[in-house]
């Protein structure tokens, strides 16, 4: 008995003493930089979350190495110096607006933001947002006196529905929402032993955040629309995009909507376009898809085109945008996000719908019919 408490504590030390001389040498030779974003808090005066003001935190997940820098407000800004600008941008929506996984100026915000000289871009996208924190976030910076002349939200329907229904005023311990305090916080915060067995086992493991989840197929699924939770869901959704369209307009300004497919979304919207260039044969045949009991990953992308033509708003659908290249090429495989490329398209495709002069009267061409 006693030889045995003695072997397993000589064991237990030489553990300890193994793992702390790994520690050092991986410190040294392969630091493993921290794989979360630890730059938020919980709001100072809404019952959301928010970003730290006057952040720089660099992030490196294996697949994408970026580095956020935030403004006073705690809007993501880029490091260049910026430019004197005659008219102002309001953006509003989640991490696909924030950039999440490439530097500011590879986000389509950042591209835009490169190619509209003397207009100034104020990006309060925050990852995680949904529709709901889109329009607290309008009306706070109206009312503390934010000056702009045109405002845009992007949506993401991969979970923008379901965020209407999710609790966004979490615990956040340093900088991390959700933080628990645990052990499993503590080492992964401070031990680069832990980041790096974490990050091979999520590489052996193959995690893809583009796996069939149950978030996902409900999506696809207009019987689960009918439900209570989507049904719900949907309401809320066209009522904060009218909210935030009837708030924008009673304060002078021109407010558009731009539409992000997820990439199931994308891969069948590119899927259809192959389908309607090929000659048909022996008739007309139904669309697969079309049978309520099957999956249709553009559900949520014509969910929200048809909430934004009931409310007569402007809306850009990017999905056209999107599919037109293969989904390995346009969205991160373990991030998700967009990735520079498609970046760069949707820039270019808001910038040809978009005429972001500050002399232009109309600022920004109807792109769908108003109601009058």
């Amino acid at each position: 008995m006693r030889l045995g408490l003695i072997r397993l504590t000589l064991a237990t030390i030489s553990f300890a003493i193994a793992l702390g001389i790994g520690e050092c040498v991986i410190r040294v030779a392969v630091p493993q930089a921290e794989s979360w974003l630890a730059i938020y808090q919980s709001h100072p005066d809404l019952p959301i979350f928010s970003m730290l003001p006057d952040q720089t935190k660099h992030v490196e997940t294996g697949e994408t190495e970026w580095t956020v820098t935030t403004d006073s407000q705690g809007f993501r800004v880029s490091t260049k110096a910026q430019r004197e600008s005659e008219c102002t941008v309001l953006w509003l929506g989640d991490s696909f607006t924030f950039g999440h996984g490439v530097e500011y100026d590879e986000s389509f915000v950042g591209q835009i933001a490169g190619q509209t000289a003397g207009v100034g871009h104020v990006n309060t996208a925050v990852a995680g947002y949904g529709p709901t924190e889109y329009r607290r976030t309008l009306e706070y910076v109206t009312e503390r006196g934010m000056k702009y002349d045109w405002v845009f939200v992007a949506t993401y329907v991969g979970n923008d529905f379901h965020d209407t229904q999710w609790n966004k005023n979490p615990a956040v311990e340093d900088g991390i929402i959700g933080n628990q305090g645990d052990l499993k916080s503590f080492l992964k915060r401070n031990f680069h032993v832990y980041r790096l067995v974490t990050a091979l086992y999520h590489e052996l493991a193959g995690g893809n955040q583009d796996s069939f989840t149950e978030m996902s197929r409900q999506l696809a699924s207009p019987a689960d629309w009918e439900a209570d939770f989507l049904s719900a869901a949907r309401g809320r959704y066209a009522t904060e995009m009218l909210r935030i369209y009837d708030y924008s307009r009673r304060q002078g300004q021109e407010v558009a909507f731009l539409i992000l497919p997820t990439r199931d979304a994308a891969a069948e919207a590119a899927g259809r376009a192959v389908e309607d260039a090929e000659p048909s044969v022996g008739g007309t045949s139904q669309r697969e898809g079309d049978d309520t009991s099957e999956a249709r990953p553009l559900f949520p992308v014509e969910q929200a085109a048809a909430i934004f033509e009931e409310i007569g708003a402007r809306y850009l659908d990017l999905t056209p945008v999107v599919a037109a290249f293969p989904v390995e090429e346009t969205f991160l495989r373990f991030d998700g996000h967009l990735t520079p490329d498609a970046n760069g398209r949707v820039a270019e495709a808001f910038l040809q719908e978009f005429d972001l002069h500050c002399d232009t009267q109309d600022k920004g061409r109807p792109l769908a019919p108003r109601a009058e």
